[in-house]
């Protein structure tokens, strides 16, 4: 065997020895969002169109500002990662739902 050739159980020593010292990963917590609907506003149908109008680099701040004034609570990453579809996000019945990495 030369020395460029590992066997398999060398090649998993070496990776166990790569890790040792090495800082554990921090493991990224995730906020969840659920934009319920109101009698003035079908979410899934708001949100759908914002996205479509967040194509057009254009527009994309009034999009922001239609979804932050309609939804309040939500952050402007919260926003900014839903419209540009950074997250995926679901609809159930009349709600959108959907996590961010906070």
């Amino acid at each position: 065997m030369t020395a460029k050739e590992n066997t398999p159980i060398l090649d998993a020593i070496v990776a166990e020895f790569e890790t040792l010292g090495a800082p554990p990963e921090k493991e990224k917590s995730k906020t969840t969002y659920t934009l319920q609907p109101s009698p003035m506003v079908h979410t899934p149908s708001l949100i759908a169109w914002a996205i479509n109008g967040y194509a057009f680099e254009a527009d994309r701040p009034q999009m922001r500002k239609v979804i932050g004034d309609t939804f309040a609570s939500l952050p402007a990453d919260a926003i900014e990662q839903l419209l540009s579809e950074t997250v995926p996000f679901t609809v159930e019945g009349e709600t959108v739902v959907f996590e961010v990495e906070a």
